[in-house]
Protein backbone atom coordinates (compact mmCIF):
# COMPACT_ATOMS: atom_id res chain seq x y z
CA UNK A 1 0.00 0.00 0.00
CA UNK A 2 2.74 2.46 0.90
CA UNK A 3 4.41 2.00 -2.49
CA UNK A 4 1.48 3.94 -4.02
CA UNK A 5 2.87 7.16 -2.51
CA UNK A 6 6.44 6.36 -1.50
CA UNK A 7 9.46 4.82 -3.17
CA UNK A 8 10.36 2.16 -0.62
CA UNK A 9 14.00 0.93 -0.84
CA UNK A 10 15.40 -2.28 0.61
CA UNK A 11 15.51 -1.79 4.37
CA UNK A 12 19.05 -1.56 5.73
CA UNK A 13 19.77 -0.52 9.30
CA UNK A 14 22.92 1.50 9.83
CA UNK A 15 24.07 3.38 12.90
CA UNK A 16 24.66 7.04 12.10
CA UNK A 17 26.88 8.27 14.93
CA UNK A 18 26.85 11.91 13.77
CA UNK A 19 23.26 12.86 14.81
CA UNK A 20 23.58 10.72 17.97
CA UNK A 21 26.74 12.58 19.00
CA UNK A 22 25.16 15.98 18.24
CA UNK A 23 22.04 15.10 20.27
CA UNK A 24 24.06 13.92 23.27
CA UNK A 25 26.33 16.99 23.08
CA UNK A 26 23.37 19.42 23.02
CA UNK A 27 21.75 17.64 26.00
CA UNK A 28 24.97 17.66 28.06
CA UNK A 29 25.68 21.33 27.25
CA UNK A 30 22.14 22.42 28.18
CA UNK A 31 22.00 20.43 31.44
CA UNK A 32 25.55 21.16 32.60
CA UNK A 33 25.41 24.76 31.37
CA UNK A 34 22.29 25.61 33.38
CA UNK A 35 23.74 23.85 36.44
CA UNK A 36 27.03 25.77 36.20
CA UNK A 37 25.23 29.11 35.81
CA UNK A 38 23.08 28.40 38.89
CA UNK A 39 26.06 27.26 41.00
CA UNK A 40 28.12 30.32 40.01
CA UNK A 41 25.35 32.64 41.15
CA UNK A 42 25.17 30.84 44.54
CA UNK A 43 28.95 30.80 45.08
CA UNK A 44 29.08 34.59 44.78
CA UNK A 45 26.75 34.99 47.78
CA UNK A 46 27.98 35.23 51.38
CA UNK A 47 27.96 32.08 53.50
CA UNK A 48 25.81 33.73 56.17
CA UNK A 49 23.22 34.71 53.56
CA UNK A 50 23.06 31.14 52.28
CA UNK A 51 22.36 29.86 55.82
CA UNK A 52 19.36 32.14 56.19
CA UNK A 53 15.96 31.38 54.63
CA UNK A 54 15.74 32.88 51.16
CA UNK A 55 13.78 36.13 51.29
CA UNK A 56 10.91 36.35 48.81
CA UNK A 57 11.18 38.97 46.05
CA UNK A 58 9.90 42.42 46.93
CA UNK A 59 6.40 43.21 45.78
CA UNK A 60 6.08 46.07 43.30
CA UNK A 61 3.23 47.87 41.66
CA UNK A 62 2.19 46.25 38.41
CA UNK A 63 0.82 47.85 35.27
CA UNK A 64 -2.71 46.62 36.00
CA UNK A 65 -2.81 48.71 39.19
CA UNK A 66 -2.65 51.87 37.12
CA UNK A 67 -5.82 50.86 35.26
CA UNK A 68 -8.12 51.86 38.11
CA UNK A 69 -11.49 50.89 36.64
CA UNK A 70 -10.26 47.26 36.33
CA UNK A 71 -8.04 47.03 39.43
CA UNK A 72 -10.67 48.43 41.79
CA UNK A 73 -13.20 45.82 40.71
CA UNK A 74 -10.88 42.86 41.41
CA UNK A 75 -11.25 40.81 44.59
CA UNK A 76 -8.41 40.94 47.13
CA UNK A 77 -7.35 37.35 46.34
CA UNK A 78 -7.20 38.14 42.62
CA UNK A 79 -5.08 41.24 43.28
CA UNK A 80 -2.64 39.12 45.31
CA UNK A 81 -2.51 36.53 42.51
CA UNK A 82 -1.75 39.21 39.91
CA UNK A 83 1.05 40.67 42.03
CA UNK A 84 2.57 37.25 42.79
CA UNK A 85 2.75 36.37 39.10
CA UNK A 86 4.98 39.38 38.48
CA UNK A 87 6.94 38.89 41.72
CA UNK A 88 8.32 35.54 40.54
CA UNK A 89 9.24 36.53 36.98
CA UNK A 90 11.81 33.78 36.32
CA UNK A 91 9.53 30.96 37.45
CA UNK A 92 6.61 32.45 35.54
CA UNK A 93 8.73 32.69 32.37
CA UNK A 94 9.96 29.10 32.74
CA UNK A 95 6.42 27.77 33.25
CA UNK A 96 5.07 29.74 30.28
CA UNK A 97 7.90 28.47 28.04
CA UNK A 98 7.29 24.89 29.15
CA UNK A 99 3.56 25.12 28.44
CA UNK A 100 4.22 26.83 25.10
CA UNK A 101 6.58 24.01 24.06
CA UNK A 102 4.08 21.30 25.01
CA UNK A 103 1.22 23.08 23.23
CA UNK A 104 3.29 23.61 20.07
CA UNK A 105 4.33 19.94 20.02
CA UNK A 106 0.76 18.72 20.47
CA UNK A 107 -0.81 21.14 17.96
CA UNK A 108 1.86 20.27 15.36
CA UNK A 109 0.77 16.63 15.52
CA UNK A 110 -2.83 17.60 14.85
CA UNK A 111 -1.69 19.95 12.05
CA UNK A 112 0.03 17.04 10.29
CA UNK A 113 -3.04 14.84 10.60
CA UNK A 114 -5.57 17.51 9.55
CA UNK A 115 -3.46 18.65 6.59
CA UNK A 116 -2.98 15.15 5.17
CA UNK A 117 -6.13 13.17 6.01
CA UNK A 118 -8.48 15.64 4.29
CA UNK A 119 -6.77 15.66 0.89
CA UNK A 120 -8.20 12.25 -0.03
CA UNK A 121 -11.82 13.28 0.49
CA UNK A 122 -11.36 16.62 -1.28
CA UNK A 123 -9.51 15.11 -4.25
CA UNK A 124 -11.99 12.29 -4.87
CA UNK A 125 -15.09 14.10 -3.68
CA UNK A 126 -14.82 17.73 -4.71
CA UNK A 127 -12.32 17.73 -7.61
CA UNK A 128 -12.73 14.31 -9.23
CA UNK A 129 -16.46 13.57 -9.52
CA UNK A 130 -16.09 10.35 -11.52
CA UNK A 131 -16.16 6.86 -9.97
CA UNK A 132 -14.00 4.72 -12.28
CA UNK A 133 -11.11 5.15 -14.70
CA UNK A 134 -11.36 2.81 -17.69
CA UNK A 135 -8.21 2.15 -19.75
CA UNK A 136 -8.96 0.91 -23.26
CA UNK A 137 -7.39 0.36 -26.63
CA UNK A 138 -6.93 3.54 -28.67
CA UNK A 139 -8.03 1.57 -31.74
CA UNK A 140 -11.58 1.17 -30.44
CA UNK A 141 -14.18 2.66 -32.79
CA UNK A 142 -16.84 5.17 -31.75
CA UNK A 143 -19.56 2.58 -32.38
CA UNK A 144 -17.82 0.02 -30.17
CA UNK A 145 -17.37 2.55 -27.36
CA UNK A 146 -21.02 3.52 -27.54
CA UNK A 147 -22.02 -0.13 -27.38
CA UNK A 148 -19.75 -0.94 -24.41
CA UNK A 149 -20.71 2.07 -22.31
CA UNK A 150 -24.40 1.98 -23.14
CA UNK A 151 -25.45 0.93 -19.65
CA UNK A 152 -28.39 2.27 -17.65
CA UNK A 153 -26.27 2.40 -14.51
CA UNK A 154 -23.62 4.65 -16.12
CA UNK A 155 -24.83 8.18 -15.51
CA UNK A 156 -22.06 10.02 -17.37
CA UNK A 157 -18.91 9.14 -19.28
CA UNK A 158 -16.20 11.38 -20.72
CA UNK A 159 -13.67 10.02 -23.21
CA UNK A 160 -10.14 11.39 -23.09
CA UNK A 161 -6.69 11.04 -24.54
CA UNK A 162 -4.45 10.26 -21.57
CA UNK A 163 -0.72 10.36 -22.33
CA UNK A 164 2.52 10.80 -20.44
CA UNK A 165 4.62 13.86 -21.26
CA UNK A 166 7.72 15.38 -19.70
CA UNK A 167 8.36 18.88 -18.42
CA UNK A 168 11.77 19.63 -16.93
CA UNK A 169 12.52 15.89 -16.57
CA UNK A 170 9.27 15.32 -14.64
CA UNK A 171 6.74 12.85 -16.02
CA UNK A 172 3.23 14.30 -16.02
CA UNK A 173 -0.19 13.10 -17.20
CA UNK A 174 -1.64 15.05 -20.13
CA UNK A 175 -5.44 14.76 -20.23
CA UNK A 176 -7.34 15.89 -23.32
CA UNK A 177 -11.15 15.44 -23.12
CA UNK A 178 -13.32 14.67 -26.14
CA UNK A 179 -16.29 16.60 -24.73
CA UNK A 180 -15.57 19.73 -22.68
CA UNK A 181 -19.06 20.03 -21.18
CA UNK A 182 -19.16 16.51 -19.72
CA UNK A 183 -15.54 16.90 -18.65
CA UNK A 184 -16.44 20.03 -16.64
CA UNK A 185 -19.02 18.04 -14.70
CA UNK A 186 -16.61 15.23 -13.79
CA UNK A 187 -13.46 17.33 -13.28
CA UNK A 188 -13.94 20.46 -11.15
CA UNK A 189 -11.01 22.64 -12.13
CA UNK A 190 -10.90 25.80 -10.02
CA UNK A 191 -8.27 28.48 -9.91
CA UNK A 192 -6.07 28.06 -6.84
CA UNK A 193 -6.82 30.57 -4.06
CA UNK A 194 -9.63 32.24 -6.06
CA UNK A 195 -12.21 29.42 -6.40
CA UNK A 196 -13.00 30.49 -9.99
CA UNK A 197 -13.87 27.75 -12.47
CA UNK A 198 -11.30 27.38 -15.25
CA UNK A 199 -12.00 26.91 -18.95
CA UNK A 200 -9.93 24.91 -21.46
CA UNK A 201 -8.86 27.63 -23.93
CA UNK A 202 -7.36 27.22 -27.38
CA UNK A 203 -3.55 27.10 -27.54
CA UNK A 204 -3.36 27.18 -23.75
CA UNK A 205 -3.16 24.59 -20.97
CA UNK A 206 -4.27 24.28 -17.36
CA UNK A 207 -1.76 22.78 -14.92
CA UNK A 208 -2.25 21.60 -11.35
CA UNK A 209 -1.02 23.57 -8.33
CA UNK A 210 1.70 21.20 -7.14
CA UNK A 211 3.20 21.06 -10.63
CA UNK A 212 3.16 24.87 -10.81
CA UNK A 213 4.99 25.01 -7.48
CA UNK A 214 7.67 22.55 -8.63
CA UNK A 215 8.13 24.39 -11.96
CA UNK A 216 7.93 27.79 -10.23
CA UNK A 217 5.52 29.13 -12.80
CA UNK A 218 2.35 31.23 -12.59
CA UNK A 219 -0.67 31.94 -14.72
CA UNK A 220 0.20 33.40 -18.18
CA UNK A 221 3.74 31.96 -18.01
CA UNK A 222 5.00 29.46 -20.60
CA UNK A 223 5.41 25.74 -20.00
CA UNK A 224 7.58 23.42 -22.10
CA UNK A 225 6.20 19.94 -22.83
CA UNK A 226 8.09 17.02 -24.41
CA UNK A 227 5.97 14.19 -25.88
CA UNK A 228 6.85 10.49 -26.27
CA UNK A 229 8.52 11.26 -29.63
CA UNK A 230 10.81 13.82 -27.92
CA UNK A 231 9.12 16.72 -29.70
CA UNK A 232 9.05 19.92 -27.67
CA UNK A 233 6.04 22.23 -27.45
CA UNK A 234 5.48 25.49 -25.60
CA UNK A 235 2.08 26.51 -24.25
CA UNK A 236 0.78 29.44 -22.26
CA UNK A 237 -0.67 28.58 -18.85
CA UNK A 238 -4.34 29.61 -18.81
CA UNK A 239 -4.78 28.78 -15.14
CA UNK A 240 -3.47 26.83 -12.15
CA UNK A 241 -6.03 24.34 -10.87
CA UNK A 242 -6.20 23.35 -7.22
CA UNK A 243 -5.23 19.68 -6.95
CA UNK A 244 -3.89 17.55 -4.11
CA UNK A 245 -2.81 14.16 -5.49
CA UNK A 246 -0.84 13.75 -8.74
CA UNK A 247 0.43 16.17 -11.40
CA UNK A 248 -1.77 16.87 -14.44
CA UNK A 249 -1.84 19.06 -17.52
CA UNK A 250 -5.24 19.66 -19.14
CA UNK A 251 -5.65 20.67 -22.78
CA UNK A 252 -8.64 20.94 -25.13
CA UNK A 253 -9.01 18.71 -28.17
CA UNK A 254 -8.61 21.52 -30.71
CA UNK A 255 -5.24 22.55 -29.28
CA UNK A 256 -3.99 18.96 -29.20
CA UNK A 257 -4.95 18.28 -32.83
CA UNK A 258 -3.54 21.56 -34.15
CA UNK A 259 -0.28 21.54 -32.18
CA UNK A 260 0.63 17.94 -31.30
CA UNK A 261 -1.07 15.57 -33.72
CA UNK A 262 -3.55 12.75 -34.14
CA UNK A 263 -6.08 12.62 -31.30
CA UNK A 264 -6.78 9.10 -29.95
CA UNK A 265 -9.16 8.18 -27.13
CA UNK A 266 -7.66 5.68 -24.68
CA UNK A 267 -9.24 6.45 -21.30
CA UNK A 268 -12.84 6.88 -20.16
CA UNK A 269 -13.97 8.35 -16.85
CA UNK A 270 -17.40 7.14 -15.77
CA UNK A 271 -19.87 8.09 -13.07
CA UNK A 272 -22.50 5.64 -11.81
CA UNK A 273 -26.07 6.41 -10.87
CA UNK A 274 -25.41 4.42 -7.68
CA UNK A 275 -22.15 2.93 -6.41
CA UNK A 276 -24.02 -0.25 -5.46
CA UNK A 277 -24.10 -1.08 -9.18
CA UNK A 278 -20.33 -0.64 -9.61
CA UNK A 279 -19.37 -4.33 -9.47
CA UNK A 280 -22.04 -5.37 -11.99
CA UNK A 281 -20.99 -2.71 -14.50
CA UNK A 282 -17.26 -3.45 -14.09
CA UNK A 283 -17.77 -7.21 -14.58
CA UNK A 284 -19.61 -6.52 -17.87
CA UNK A 285 -16.95 -4.07 -19.06
CA UNK A 286 -14.16 -6.59 -18.40
CA UNK A 287 -15.83 -9.05 -20.77
CA UNK A 288 -14.53 -6.88 -23.63
CA UNK A 289 -10.99 -7.58 -24.77
CA UNK A 290 -10.41 -3.93 -25.67
CA UNK A 291 -10.83 -2.89 -22.03
CA UNK A 292 -7.25 -2.98 -20.71
CA UNK A 293 -7.78 -2.06 -17.08
CA UNK A 294 -10.09 -0.42 -14.56
CA UNK A 295 -9.27 1.66 -11.48
CA UNK A 296 -11.97 2.23 -8.92
CA UNK A 297 -11.91 5.47 -6.96
CA UNK A 298 -13.54 3.67 -4.04
CA UNK A 299 -10.65 1.17 -3.88
CA UNK A 300 -8.12 4.01 -4.17
CA UNK A 301 -9.87 5.86 -1.34
CA UNK A 302 -9.76 2.80 0.92
CA UNK A 303 -6.04 2.26 0.25
CA UNK A 304 -5.18 5.90 0.86
CA UNK A 305 -7.26 6.09 4.03
CA UNK A 306 -5.56 2.95 5.37
CA UNK A 307 -2.17 4.58 4.73
CA UNK A 308 -3.10 7.88 6.35
CA UNK A 309 -4.75 6.07 9.26
CA UNK A 310 -1.26 5.42 10.62
CA UNK A 311 -1.08 9.14 11.35
CA UNK A 312 -3.23 8.42 14.41
CA UNK A 313 -0.21 6.63 15.88
CA UNK A 314 1.96 9.70 15.27
CA UNK A 315 -0.59 11.91 17.03
CA UNK A 316 -0.86 9.48 19.98
CA UNK A 317 2.94 9.50 20.38
CA UNK A 318 2.98 13.30 20.32
CA UNK A 319 0.17 13.44 22.91
CA UNK A 320 2.10 11.08 25.19
CA UNK A 321 5.38 12.99 24.85
CA UNK A 322 3.82 16.44 25.18
CA UNK A 323 1.72 15.21 28.12
CA UNK A 324 4.75 13.77 29.89
CA UNK A 325 6.71 16.96 29.26
CA UNK A 326 3.82 19.10 30.54
CA UNK A 327 3.43 17.01 33.69
CA UNK A 328 7.16 17.11 34.45
CA UNK A 329 7.50 20.85 33.79
CA UNK A 330 4.36 21.84 35.70
CA UNK A 331 4.99 19.54 38.65
CA UNK A 332 8.65 20.47 39.10
CA UNK A 333 7.98 24.20 38.88
CA UNK A 334 4.96 23.91 41.20
CA UNK A 335 7.03 21.92 43.71
CA UNK A 336 9.84 24.48 43.61
CA UNK A 337 7.28 27.26 43.99
CA UNK A 338 5.77 25.65 47.13
CA UNK A 339 9.19 24.82 48.62
CA UNK A 340 10.43 28.39 48.29
CA UNK A 341 7.16 29.87 49.60
CA UNK A 342 6.57 27.37 52.41
CA UNK A 343 6.86 30.01 55.17
CA UNK A 344 4.53 32.32 53.23
CA UNK A 345 1.93 29.55 52.89
CA UNK A 346 2.29 28.59 56.58
CA UNK A 347 1.75 32.23 57.54
CA UNK A 348 -1.49 32.28 55.55
CA UNK A 349 -2.67 29.19 57.43
CA UNK A 350 -1.80 30.80 60.78
CA UNK A 351 -3.78 33.90 59.77
CA UNK A 352 -6.84 31.71 59.36
CA UNK A 353 -6.90 30.94 55.63
CA UNK A 354 -8.87 27.74 54.95
CA UNK A 355 -7.45 24.88 52.84
CA UNK A 356 -9.61 26.04 49.92
CA UNK A 357 -8.34 29.61 50.17
CA UNK A 358 -4.72 28.48 50.36
CA UNK A 359 -5.27 26.19 47.36
CA UNK A 360 -6.83 29.04 45.38
CA UNK A 361 -3.94 31.31 46.38
CA UNK A 362 -1.37 29.04 44.71
CA UNK A 363 -3.41 27.24 42.02
CA UNK A 364 -4.86 30.46 40.57
CA UNK A 365 -1.33 31.53 39.68
CA UNK A 366 -0.57 28.19 38.01
CA UNK A 367 -3.86 28.23 36.11
CA UNK A 368 -3.36 31.78 34.82
CA UNK A 369 0.19 31.01 33.70
CA UNK A 370 -0.99 27.80 32.02
CA UNK A 371 -3.75 29.60 30.09
CA UNK A 372 -1.28 32.28 29.01
CA UNK A 373 1.16 29.56 27.84
CA UNK A 374 -1.61 27.75 25.94
CA UNK A 375 -2.66 30.94 24.12
CA UNK A 376 0.91 31.74 23.08
CA UNK A 377 1.49 28.05 22.22
CA UNK A 378 -1.56 27.96 19.93
CA UNK A 379 -0.32 31.02 18.03
CA UNK A 380 3.24 29.68 17.63
CA UNK A 381 1.96 26.11 17.08
CA UNK A 382 -0.20 27.20 14.14
CA UNK A 383 2.79 28.80 12.44
CA UNK A 384 5.18 25.97 13.35
CA UNK A 385 2.68 23.27 12.30
CA UNK A 386 2.35 24.81 8.82
CA UNK A 387 6.15 24.81 8.46
CA UNK A 388 6.27 21.10 9.36
CA UNK A 389 3.48 20.29 6.89
CA UNK A 390 5.33 22.20 4.17
CA UNK A 391 8.54 20.31 4.99
CA UNK A 392 7.06 16.80 4.89
CA UNK A 393 4.96 17.38 1.77
CA UNK A 394 5.32 14.57 -0.77
CA UNK A 395 6.56 15.13 -4.31
CA UNK A 396 3.27 13.92 -5.85
CA UNK A 397 0.89 15.47 -3.33
CA UNK A 398 -0.01 18.88 -1.99
CA UNK A 399 -1.33 18.94 1.55
CA UNK A 400 -4.21 21.12 2.73
CA UNK A 401 -2.49 23.38 5.22
CA UNK A 402 -5.24 23.41 7.78
CA UNK A 403 -5.91 22.85 11.48
CA UNK A 404 -9.52 22.18 12.37
CA UNK A 405 -11.29 23.91 15.24
CA UNK A 406 -11.76 20.52 16.91
CA UNK A 407 -7.97 20.02 16.93
CA UNK A 408 -7.53 23.35 18.71
CA UNK A 409 -10.15 22.28 21.28
CA UNK A 410 -8.43 18.91 21.79
CA UNK A 411 -5.07 20.61 22.29
CA UNK A 412 -6.54 23.01 24.86
CA UNK A 413 -8.40 20.14 26.54
CA UNK A 414 -5.29 17.98 26.89
CA UNK A 415 -3.20 20.85 28.26
CA UNK A 416 -5.88 21.74 30.82
CA UNK A 417 -6.15 18.06 31.76
CA UNK A 418 -2.41 17.88 32.44
CA UNK A 419 -2.71 21.06 34.54
CA UNK A 420 -5.59 19.60 36.56
CA UNK A 421 -3.59 16.42 37.27
CA UNK A 422 -0.65 18.50 38.56
CA UNK A 423 -2.97 20.73 40.62
CA UNK A 424 -4.49 17.70 42.34
CA UNK A 425 -1.00 16.71 43.47
CA UNK A 426 -0.25 20.32 44.49
CA UNK A 427 -3.34 20.35 46.74
CA UNK A 428 -2.06 17.28 48.59
CA UNK A 429 1.34 18.94 49.13
CA UNK A 430 -0.26 22.16 50.39
CA UNK A 431 -2.43 20.24 52.85
CA UNK A 432 0.66 18.55 54.36
CA UNK A 433 2.54 21.78 55.10
CA UNK A 434 3.14 22.00 58.88
CA UNK A 435 2.59 25.56 60.14
CA UNK A 436 4.81 25.27 63.24
CA UNK A 437 7.75 23.56 61.50
CA UNK A 438 7.64 25.94 58.55
CA UNK A 439 7.70 29.05 60.78
CA UNK A 440 10.58 27.91 63.00
CA UNK A 441 13.71 30.06 62.75
CA UNK A 442 16.71 28.50 61.11
CA UNK A 443 19.45 27.93 63.69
Amino acid sequence: QYSMLFGIPIFMYKNNLGPIFVGITISVVCICGSTIITINSLIKEKTTDLLRPKAPPKGKKILLEHIKFIWNKLKFSNKVTARNIFRYKKRTSMTVLGIVGCTVLLLSGYAIKDSIINIVGVQYGEIFKYDNTIYMSDKMTDEKRKEIFDNKHIEEVVYTSHTKVKTKDMEVSLIVPNDKEIFKRLFILKQKDFNEELELENNKVIITSKLAKKLRVNQNDKIEITDVNNKIYNFEIAGIAQNYIGDFIYMNKETFESCIGNYKINVAYIKFDNLENENDVISKLLENEEILGIISNRASLENLYSIFKTLDTVVVILVIFSGTLALVVLYNLAYINISERQREIATLKVLGFTHKEVNDYIIKEELFITILGIIIGLIIGTWFGMIIVETIELDIAEFIKNITGFSYLKTIGFMLLFTIIVNIRVKLILRKIDMIESLKSVE
